[in-house]
């Protein structure tokens, strides 16, 4: 038939049973053990609680963000467009700048010779 089992067999078998076994050793008495386990149930239930907490909102930060990313990106393509236009327009008036300052030297130029000639 079964053997029985040595205290140290039972022990191996259980952790929970080896640390109530230990505790007993060490002076607490069974009402302390239970309260200890207890109050580590507890914080068990609320860390768990937690995470869970924390997990629900890290997934509802992730939903918005995929939400808002085709948002984002069209975005950022229409500010890539505005400030490539605005570069044609800058280079466009820098342009024009140019052809102006040209006239009016060119201006300034006939005005010289139109002045020259009159007084011939």
């Amino acid at each position: 038939g079964l053997l029985p089992m040595t205290e140290g067999e039972v022990l191996s078998l259980s952790p929970m049973a080896t640390e109530t076994s230990s505790l007993l050793e060490s002076g607490m008495t069974l009402t302390q053990i239970y309260t200890r386990y207890v109050e580590s149930t507890d914080q068990l239930r609320e860390l768990k609680d937690e995470n869970s907490r924390l997990n629900n909102y890290l997934t509802q930060i992730m939903q918005e963000l995929d939400e808002k990313t085709p948002s984002l990106q069209k975005l950022r393509r229409d500010h890539d467009i505005l400030v490539h236009t605005c570069e044609e327009q800058q280079n466009k008036i820098e342009n024009v700048v140019d052809e102006c300052e040209s006239f009016r030297q060119e201006a300034e130029e006939t005005i010289k010779h139109s002045r020259s000639l009159e007084r011939e």
